[in-house]
C-alpha cells in the first residue's frame, strides 16, 4: 500500500514527466522563408524550421511573426524554401514536402 507521501511523489514526478514531454513537442522554431502554392505565386514569412534531415510530411507557416501557424500538406503547396544555414538567410534550398513529385 502507498502512502500519503509517496503517492504525492509519484503524483508530482509524473507531473513533471508528462510537462517536460509537452515542452519538448511544442517548441517552436520560426524562421524566414517562402511558400509556393500550386499557382506558382510565393508567399514569404516564417516556417516552424524542425532541422529535418528528409522531407517532413507537412510544415507549419505564417506570414507574421504575429499569426498563428497554419499547416500545409503536398495537396496545399508546391514546395517551401529555408535558409540552407538558418544563421545566414542568404543561401536559401528549395524544398518539397514528402509524398510530392516521387520525393
Amino acid at each position: 500500500m502507498l502512502t500519503h507521501k509517496r503517492k504525492t511523489k509519484l503524483l508530482g514526478l509524473l507531473l513533471c514527466v508528462v510537462l517536460k514531454a509537452q515542452l519538448a513537442v511544442s517548441q517552436e522554431n520560426y524562421v524566414p522563408g517562402y511558400i509556393i502554392g500550386n499557382d506558382g505565386d510565393t508567399l514569404r514569412g516564417f516556417i516552424d524550421y524542425g532541422k529535418w534531415d528528409i522531407n517532413p510530411d507537412r510544415i507549419r507557416f505564417k506570414a507574421t511573426t504575429a499569426e498563428d501557424g497554419v499547416f500545409y500538406n503536398p495537396i496545399d503547396i508546391a514546395g517551401f524554401g529555408v535558409p540552407v544555414n538558418c544563421m545566414s538567410a542568404e543561401l536559401w534550398t528549395l524544398r518539397y514536402l514528402r509524398g510530392q513529385r516521387g520525393i
